[in-house]
């Protein structure tokens, strides 16, 4: 469980050398070149705890869609209120805790909230607040495979529906 501070008076966490910032000039060309959801962009949060990447991920996604809490501490608020408990426990490792009273749990994931979250849980997270959502490890495959599993979770033309990819690169 690991309480860690997140930046203060502006500072950032920094972007790992793989990733291009947006600042710069080859961020600006790739930013010119996509198709931006300007709704998602407007929504972006800075993740409030060095544990919180998926947790921002999530609700940036979700604060695009008009759900879930806004206050990322409050990210696993959304299973409390849920109409019935997802198996969520067991994303973690520890399916047996699932048949634990609901605060309980509630009170076990506030704590593991803070060793972040899988991404199975974030598929759990959004299916709780009604989106539908899939969690898919690229784990065994190369660039190109994961490029087009990608390409292929998008619906072909301009449709109502708006997709996301939310994915780990660590």
């Amino acid at each position: 469980h690991r309480r860690l501070s997140p930046p203060v008076g502006g500072e950032r966490f920094p972007l790992p050398p793989t990733l291009e910032p947006l600042g710069s000039e080859r961020g600006q060309q790739l930013f010119a070149e996509a198709r931006v959801n300007s709704q998602l962009v407007e929504s972006l949060l800075r993740q409030d705890h060095p544990a919180f990447c998926a947790v921002a991920s999530a609700m940036t996604v979700a604060l695009s869609e008009q759900v879930g809490p806004s206050d990322q501490r409050r990210f696993m608020d959304v299973f409390q209120e849920a109409p019935s408990w997802p198996p969520v426990l067991s994303h973690y490792g520890c399916g047996a805790l699932d048949g634990l009273p609901g605060p309980v749990k509630y009170h076990l994931l506030r704590h593991l909230q803070y060793d972040g979250s899988p991404m199975s849980l974030l598929a759990e997270w959004f299916r709780a607040q009604g989106l539908d959502a899939e969690a898919v490890s690229a784990g065994d495959v190369d660039a190109d495979t994961f490029r087009s599993d990608v390409l292929a979770a998008f619906p072909k033309g301009d449709g109502p529906r708006r997709c996301y990819v939310v994915a780990n690169y660590s």
